[in-house]
């Protein structure tokens, strides 16, 4: 089980979804336009307790 560095100072649960690496991945090019965001709303869709969508 991982636990953010966060969640433990702040006691902020948080939670992060990552596609894996791509070639503009921790560069100057890696903006938001580079999101894929269908993907992205269906992992939030599909892993987002429904206690954090409300």
């Amino acid at each position: 089980m991982f636990i953010d560095l966060n969640t433990l100072i702040y006691h902020e649960p948080q939670i992060f979804y990552f596609n894996g690496r791509h070639e503009n991945y921790h560069q100057h090019t890696d903006t938001p336009d580079n999101l894929k965001h269908d993907l992205l709303e269906n992992r939030l869709a599909l892993n987002t307790p429904k206690e954090l969508k409300e």
